[in-house]
């Protein structure tokens, strides 16, 4: 029998377009779910911190194939050892093995992301779409299109030109690029995590009542839900 969790408690933050990476060293990666990585140092690593694994043909590639071109948030601390868990990274029955020369982007949350007091938030996956075959013969003939993109957020919250939120949202939705989103769920019930591009900004200015923005973010890939 399931358990129904509130909302209460959840954060969404922002990677800033600013944000530079520190390049950590694993020396270790275990098969295990959740996998996990030991360093030199954990000093300097905090929970939920964002880790981006390079891609397979990128430099620094973990030998793992599972967490290549993936992005994850640090779920566990260890001192004693220097390790971190990945949230919702599962190397269980991997054949890879760790490469000469790996490397891994940690983002600090502190100094990295920028968390968003939002009043809304809804997810749009996206469906295939038909596309046109029609011919005099048969006007209404089509095929279903193979290209399916990975869906939209609407986000909504309310204007507060003090907040650096808000600030980053704008440059955001200037600048164009994608950025990696974190929301932490409340009550315990893991990460949602995905890269997108904040493609629309709109204000809301009603006669009575607060100031209010809404925005889309257009997504690189499908979100994804790591505990």
């Amino acid at each position: 029998m399931s358990t129904a969790y509130s909302s209460k408690g959840t954060k969404v933050c922002v990677l800033k377009g600013s944000a530079t990476a520190t390049s950590l060293t694993p020396t270790a990666i275990s098969k295990a779910s959740p996998a996990v990585v030991t360093v030199a140092s954990v000093t300097g690593l905090t929970v939920g911190d964002l880790v981006k694994f390079p891609s397979t043909t990128d430099p620094g590639y973990s030998g793992f194939a599972e967490l290549a071109d993936k992005t994850f948030a640090i779920s566990k601390i260890t001192t004693v050892g220097n390790t971190f868990e990945l949230a919702g990274a599962d190397t269980t029955t991997s054949t890879g093995a760790l490469a000469a020369t790996p490397s891994i982007a940690q983002y600090p949350s502190a100094t990295s992301m920028l968390c968003l007091c939002l009043s809304s938030l809804a997810f749009n996956p996206e469906s295939a779409n038909s596309i046109s075959t029609a011919t005099f013969c048969d006007p209404s003939a089509s095929i279903a299109s193979q290209v399916v993109g990975a869906g939209t957020i609407d986000i909504g919250g309310y204007v507060d030109i003090a907040d650096a939120g808000y600030k980053e949202l704008i440059a955001a939705e200037a600048d164009g690029k994608a950025r990696s989103w974190r929301i932490t769920l409340g009550n315990n019930q893991g990460y949602i995590l995905f890269d997108g591009v904040l493609s629309s900004l709109s204000l809301d200015i009603p006669l009575d009542g607060a100031i209010a923005y809404s925005g889309t973010v257009t997504l690189s890939s499908r979100y994804r839900h790591l505990f």
